[in-house]
């Protein structure tokens, strides 16, 4: 923790001065929002505390949380900051008397009673501006007028970050679809807490995810619901983890369930975990001298009793020898991707195919693009969930707060419920398409519409 910070008697004199004299600082609650939450640098930088923490480090709700009810960890109590409980008296402390007397507490660590606050507490070097403002909010902070960026009094704004131009526009559109069919009738009923949704989209083709991201945090939007990119963006991530921005329900598909930051909660299981139950389907699948699979990830079991390739032209190549040498293979399995591949396979062979969302998404006949609209939608009502969670008064974390409480939640009817804990950062398992061999005459291919091409 932050060792004691002595700012000079002469500086804290001109600081409460600074206060007390009309048009010297202005008070911008805004900005004292943005330094509590420690979405903004301090103007001393660094140089705030004794530290020297970065703004992220730095802020106040790390220790007194982004509500302000206060936190005990290791030992050390962080009391709350509601305006209501320093403005009265607390056992055998007086009440703080104005806000200088808080700020004092801030600048120099005179507490309650004229009692030096433990050194744990950061002593902060503020501007006039810094003080006023971090002031002002906190005589709003953890009441129905502390909202966070993307919130007002009627509104709440969603963000979404998708393919909507190029190859994988219709994807992109069918998931926005999917979207709204979620928030529009909620809108109709009234919304949540007395809010309407408003969903704001961004495309991340012309310039990349994180442009897209960047010009949503601009907007502001309180969280991400949906989004797609590839797994190898980080800048979207850090910028959306700098803005303290919530990146829910995401469509990501990631290569480790652990690449998700703080800020991420993704709809769909990691490359990981899909290649551990391909591993496992493909273990118990025909004769174990005759089974083949396109391995999903770069890491995961491969059982010694699978013949694997790394490839999906591999694959291929695998089914054109076969074909020419009666066909040895009984088993063959992949990951969605390769399920172009699946009529290539040699008909003696039965098939498993791993995806990467539930196989209840998947409908016989119907457009290619509805597992996509019905991903939106499920994402849109788990969004819905954790927004109605957070209450009234979220702040930023209110909804990956809430994700505790999203465990056996069932975002669409004929859908599995969702799990969640502190250690898995993803919603579904992998699922699982068993297809028969052709030759079977009592088998029937399961064939799907759904073309994983237009992931992008």
């Amino acid at each position: 923790m932050p060792g004691p910070w002595r700012m000079p008697v002469r500086a804290v004199a001109l600081l409460l001065a600074g206060l007390t004299m009309g048009g010297v600082a202005s008070a911008d609650p805004a900005q004292g929002r943005a330094l509590y939450q420690g979405t903004a640098g301090f103007e001393a930088g660094i140089e705030a505390t004794a530290s020297r923490l970065p703004a992220r480090f730095a802020a106040c709700s790390n220790c007194h949380g982004h509500g302000g009810a206060g936190a005990s960890e290791g030992g050390v109590i962080a009391p709350p900051l509601l305006w209501a409980k320093l403005t009265a008296p607390s056992g055998t402390n007086s009440a703080f008397r104005s806000g200088e007397e808080v700020l004092r507490a801030v600048t120099i660590g005179m507490g309650r009673n004229n009692e030096l606050l433990s050194p744990a507490m950061p002593r902060y070097r503020l501007s006039p501006n810094e003080a006023r403002s971090l002031l002002a909010y906190l005589e709003v902070l953890g009441t129905r007028a502390d909202l966070p960026p993307g919130i007002s009094a009627n509104e709440i704004r969603i963000g979404t970050a998708l393919p909507l131009s190029g190859p994988a526009a219709a994807t992109g559109a069918a998931i926005l679809q999917g979207l709204h069919d979620s928030i529009d009738p909620l809108n109709a009923q009234g919304g949540i807490h007395g809010r309407t949704v408003m969903l704001i989209s961004a495309d991340t083709v012309p310039r990349g995810p994180a442009v897209a991201v960047r010009e949503l945090a601009k907007k502001p939007v309180y969280a991400l619901a949906a989004s797609l990119w590839p797994d190898s963006e980080p800048e979207a991530e850090r910028l959306l983890t700098e803005a303290r921005i919530p990146n829910l329900a995401s469509l990501v598909v990631r290569e480790k369930s652990r690449e998700a930051g703080e800020w991420d909660f993704d709809l769909l299981p990691p490359v990981e975990e899909q290649q551990k139950l391909l591993a496992g389907a493909m273990a118990t699948c025909g004769n174990p001298a005759r089974r083949t699979a396109l391995a999903i990830g770069t890491e995961g079991p491969r059982p010694s009793s699978v013949r694997w390739v790394i490839s999906a032209s591999d694959l291929a190549a695998t089914f054109e020898k076969s074909a020419t040498t009666g066909g040895r293979d009984e088993c063959v399995g992949f990951g969605l991707a390769a399920i172009g591949l699946s009529s290539a396979a040699p008909p003696s062979a039965a098939q498993r195919i791993v995806l990467p969302m539930p196989e209840e998404l998947l409908s016989e006949g119907g457009a290619a693009s509805e597992p996509w609209r019905r991903l939106g939608e499920a994402a849109g009502r788990v969004v819905i969930e954790l927004l109605a969670n957070a209450g009234a008064v979220p702040h930023e974390r209110s909804t990956l707060d809430a994700l505790s409480a999203l465990s056996g939640f069932e975002p669409l009817p004929g859908l599995p419920p969702l799990r969640f804990s502190r250690t898995r950062r993803f919603g579904w398992d992998p699922g699982l398409i068993a297809i028969p061999a052709r030759a079977d005459p009592g088998g029937t291919a399961r064939r799907t519409p759904f073309d994983p091409a237009q992931g992008g």
